[in-house]
């Protein structure tokens, strides 16, 4: 993972990071440039994708097997926003902060609740 993260940063820092960035903010300046901006969107597009399949096949494999019933529930889902919401969607280093804010917070509920009286008079 910390290898993937760093060679993320260091595309998101190369000439080819700089140029989606720059079609991100303004996609017609890009064009004026003379940058094709679909060539660099497909190639982000594809990026990402597989990079979601990689993940989902290491998943698979620490799973031991594929279910679509079994493998993400919506609390699941709505936790990962919750992280990315946390830390921020503009930066990787703010949505991991946010993961480990939001696991911590659940880690600590879990170890906490044998305090916590259950049943109060």
């Amino acid at each position: 993972l910390l290898v993937l993260i760093l060679l993320l940063q260091f595309m998101a820092e190369s000439p080819w990071g700089r140029v989606l960035r720059a079609v991100r903010e303004d996609e017609e300046a890009t064009m004026a440039l003379g940058k094709n901006t679909f060539n660099y969107k497909l190639q982000a597009f594809a990026l990402g994708g597989a990079l979601m399949g990689l993940a989902g096949a290491l998943f698979a494999v620490t799973l031991g097997y594929v279910s679509p019933s079994s493998s993400f529930a919506p609390t699941v889902t709505f936790s990962v926003w919750v992280m990315v919401i946390v830390g921020g969607s503009g930066n990787n280093r703010g949505a991991i902060v946010g993961a480990f804010l939001i696991y911590g917070m659940e880690w600590l509920s879990v170890q906490l609740k044998d305090l916590v009286p259950q049943n109060p008079l």
